[in-house]
């Protein structure tokens, strides 16, 4: 009757100290995920992009909050034309966003042929323009921003419920 008990004693310590490994081996994993910047911000949470011929850049953040606002930053360069700068988003991907700000202030904006337009006044040289935006979905949200002069960027967001 000994032997059982021991036997049965064993085997429980054993399953106590398998779920504790596996707990240390889960929270150690969510703490180095959490500092890398998965779970906000950090070395991994923002990402920079610009198309091949470096007329137009951005930095935004990959993983976001819904309904947590965020600046998305973009720098372009000067039309070659020497008319009104012209960024446009997929109308799509803005259905995912409430643009809440824009600086400096856009000249006007339009929408059509799929894309969301707005255009600025160009000073020449590069300009640097803020998007402060707000997610209202979550999930993984893609789309492409361009100017009328450039190839597009891809942009890609995870977004926590």
């Amino acid at each position: 009757l000994e032997d059982i008990d021991k036997a049965a004693n064993e085997k429980s310590h054993w399953r106590v100290q398998r779920v504790r490994k596996i707990a240390v081996v889960l929270t150690t994993v969510a703490i180095i995920a959490a500092l890398a910047g998965l779970l906000g911000s950090g070395p991994i949470s923002t990402t920079y992009a610009r198309n091949p011929a470096n007329s137009l850049a951005v930095e935004y953040p990959r993983f976001l909050r819904m309904d947590a606002p965020f600046v998305m930053t973009i720098d372009a360069a000067a039309p070659a034309s020497g008319n009104n700068l012209e960024i446009s988003f997929d109308v799509d991907y803005l259905r995912s966003f409430e643009v809440e700000s824009i600086s400096p202030e856009p000249a006007g904006s339009r929408i059509g042929q799929g894309l969301t337009t707005y255009v600025f006044e160009s000073q020449g040289g590069r300009s640097m323009i803020r998007f402060g935006m707000r997610p209202h979905t979550f999930g993984s949200v893609t789309g492409r921003m361009q100017t009328r002069d450039s190839e597009g960027i891809s942009l890609r967001h995870f977004i926590y419920p």
